[in-house]
């Protein structure tokens, strides 16, 4: 992979969202951060289409410990914002909830080592003892729902309901196939699994990055266009990323045995093309669902306009690392 130069001319703003309300919180950005006390933000955030929560992280330096305490006791959601040079505002990149609001018990959200530390000879550096909080963070909050509809009943209208359920406004939403669901139709338990399964019946993936709820569409005829190039002066090597394989049933004759109508099924074998991966500046803008630019690469197939469907962005606010791996087909 070759070398990118980073672009390191952006600016970290870290709202805690208390229980109590968002003017209860703690915000923690450059401008506001005490060069005394080195408090620093490492972040390590994934956004994908894939429909499963996505773990995130993100390690604060050196709190106090009353910060430490006001954070692990009432922190509700976490949202990093991100400016690029002196004069510009902060724009909103990533929104999570703390695991433990999530009820996974067995997972460390804090970690033990919290204070601050006020050693003259260690301001201002990042040093071996320095004291980091750990926090990780999931890109959605669990729902339920339970319904069932008398009638047949359009997919776009239990889409909606579910949305609601989750308690988020619409983001993109891509052109998806409305089918008609039978009479009966039933949803017990988690909205996720009752929007798999509308994805698998419509053709479409969800998730619900940026706290908005998102649809991708699988035929991507519909995708928003962002405009970025990506060039050898800006990115590393394209690399290909495995193919996999998936199978799928489709039922030819529905089986009846008080009929005695013997079911026939067919079973194909799909290829699910997983694209190229480019290591890139950061794109904390990006958004997945959209399309970039591959140019000049002179790699057969890989230039071209490819739909992006997963970024990993790295960075942290002290200027020692920040980039973006770019996933796209």
């Amino acid at each position: 992979m070759s070398d990118v130069k980073p672009v390191l001319d952006f600016r970290l703003m870290l709202e805690i969202a208390s229980r109590e309300g968002v003017d209860k919180g703690i915000i923690i950005a450059d401008e506001y951060a005490d060069p005394r006390w080195g408090l620093d933000i490492d972040f390590d955030i994934t956004k994908s289409y894939d429909t499963k929560p996505q773990s995130s992280k993100i390690t604060i330096y050196n709190l106090s410990r009353q910060i430490y305490n006001k954070i692990y006791e009432e922190a509700d959601a976490f949202r990093l914002s991100c400016a690029r040079g002196e004069n510009t505002s902060y724009v909103p990149f990533f929104t999570g909830y703390p695991v433990k609001a999530l009820q996974v018990s067995k997972q460390t959200v804090l970690t033990s080592n919290q204070g601050f530390m006020a050693q003259d000879a260690n301001a201002g550096r990042r040093g071996q003892n320095d004291l980091q909080t750990e926090i990780t963070l999931m890109n959605y909050g669990f729902a339920k729902l339970y319904t069932s509809y008398q009638t047949s009943v359009s997919s776009e209208l239990v889409i909606n309901d579910c949305i609601t359920a989750l308690g988020l406004p619409k983001g993109n939403i891509d052109k998806y196939e409305d089918v008609e669901l039978p009479a009966g139709y039933t949803i017990r338990g988690d909205v996720s699994t009752a929007l798999n399964d509308l994805g698998k019946r419509c053709g479409f993936k969800w998730n619900t990055n940026d706290m908005k709820f998102n649809i991708y569409a699988a035929n991507r005829d519909d995708i928003k266009t962002y405009g970025v190039i990506l060039t050898p002066d800006n990115s590393s090597t394209p690399e290909r990323q495995d193919d996999t394989f998936k199978t799928r049933v489709e039922v030819i004759q529905q089986a009846s045995k008080k009929k005695g109508i013997k079911g026939i099924k067919a079973t194909h074998i799909e290829k699910t093309e997983k694209g190229y991966m480019l290591k890139t500046q950061l794109l904390p803008f990006m958004q997945i669902g959209s399309t970039c630019r591959l140019q000049d690469f002179g790699l057969a197939g890989a230039d071209g306009d490819k739909y992006v469907y997963k970024l990993h962005h790295v960075g942290n606010n002290y200027g020692t690392e920040c980039y973006t791996e770019l996933y796209c087909v």
